[in-house]
């Protein structure tokens, strides 16, 4: 454990971001303990308030990265040139869920409205991001599927949304892929996703 004084600059806001993760992870948002990650971080409870108000303010940091990790791991799945646009939907959708199983600290709080404060201008623009990137998805699947044909991109996004998150915490709750690693548990949903058809 890092002593007191052994933190440069900057340096503790990120451990206690650190910290915090690794708690998340292991016992849950319900059971997260602000006392017990300044522990971790070798500092005192005093020192945490330096960085962070309570809670909450820890919880959003966690929750407005989250959001812009996640879009930037959809926005990765899109295509540099043409693709079939259900194939589209099933990468953001594996995209979504690998996100979920690979930082499950951070995304089992990033949808937690009771324990972080949605409506700070960085988190509220993190979440518009990670949802456009959705939008932009089923817009384009429209457009290739029915192009001319009036339709509600939100409505399709929302589907897709639905599907992703419940299997992402089916998973993370261990009601189904128990044991599996995360490539086997991508192989279980990719053929769930792709018989998705707005």
């Amino acid at each position: 454990m890092p002593s007191k004084d052994s933190y440069h600059h900057g340096d503790l806001k990120e451990a206690l971001v650190s910290a915090a993760l690794q708690q998340l992870a292991a016992l849950g948002p319900d059971r997260f303990s602000m006392r017990e990650v300044a522990r971790q971080a070798g500092v005192s409870a005093a020192a945490v308030k330096y960085h962070f108000a309570g809670v909450s303010g820890l919880l959003t940091e966690i929750a407005t990265r989250g959001h812009n990790a996640l879009a930037a791991e959809l926005e990765a799945a899109f295509p540099q040139g043409h693709k079939v646009p259900s194939d589209l939907l099933v990468d953001i959708g594996l995209a979504y869920l690998n996100f979920a199983l690979e930082h499950r600290g951070m995304f089992l709080v990033m949808f937690r409205k009771d324990l972080i404060d949605p409506d700070t201008p960085t988190h509220r623009a993190a979440r518009n991001r990670s949802f456009a990137t959705l939008n932009q998805a089923a817009q384009f699947y429209l457009g290739q599927v029915n192009p001319g044909t009036p339709a509600n991109v939100e409505e399709v996004a929302l589907g897709a949304w639905s599907l992703v998150h419940g299997a992402a915490h089916l998973v993370l709750d261990g009601k189904v892929a128990c044991g599996l690693t995360t490539e086997a548990t991508l192989a279980l949903f990719k053929p769930i996703f792709a018989a998705y058809r707005p």
